[in-house]
């Protein structure tokens, strides 16, 4: 009798305690970016606009009737020299795009979200003979850093459940 009332309590102690408990990956309130697909016009200044809004087009497509969000984009590129040798030619480049994503809802005008992401990656350049593979090399390390600077948003818009709700009115 004894055994049975310590496996009650340490039963009744378990269940009290596990009666909060939730899963670390509750997908009940994660917002799908599939809601913005073929809903959202895009509009992307400053630099490599045509590669931003290739790749972001090709995630949510344009909207197949009236918009109903407007996802403003804002790039900035950053290069820079990192390893200068004695005879003053670089050997090393950094990249860095620093993006501006900005949700607006078209029906209430407000803002559902706004966030920086910032991103960097390193390349080396060849110096023997052209500079081909020096320009390659260049052109695929901008291209990887600016679609993992742009897959990053949409993480941050998965992972906000309250990222479709407007932060202010007007």
């Amino acid at each position: 009798m004894n055994k049975k009332n310590y496996f009650i309590l340490l039963l009744v102690a378990f269940v009290y305690g596990c009666s909060n408990f939730s899963f670390v990956y509750n997908t009940k309130n994660i917002i799908n970016y599939n809601q913005l697909k073929n809903k959202t016009s895009v509009s992307v200044t400053g630099d490599n606009v045509e590669d931003i809004h290739a790749y972001v087009f090709q995630k949510i497509r344009g909207p197949k009737d009236e918009p109903v969000y407007n996802l403003l984009i804002s790039s900035s590129k950053k290069t820079k020299a990192i390893i200068v040798e004695k005879d003053a030619t670089a050997s090393k480049f950094s990249i860095g795009y620093d993006i501006d994503y900005t949700l607006k809802s078209t029906n209430s005008n407000c803002v559902s979200l706004t966030k920086t992401i910032s991103t960097k990656t390193t390349y080396n350049t060849k110096s023997a003979g052209y500079s081909f593979g020096s320009d390659l090399s260049k052109l695929d390390a901008a291209k990887k850093i600016l679609r993992s600077n742009i897959d990053q948003f949409f993480v941050h818009l998965n992972f906000n459940s309250d990222s479709l709700s407007c932060n202010n009115e007007g």
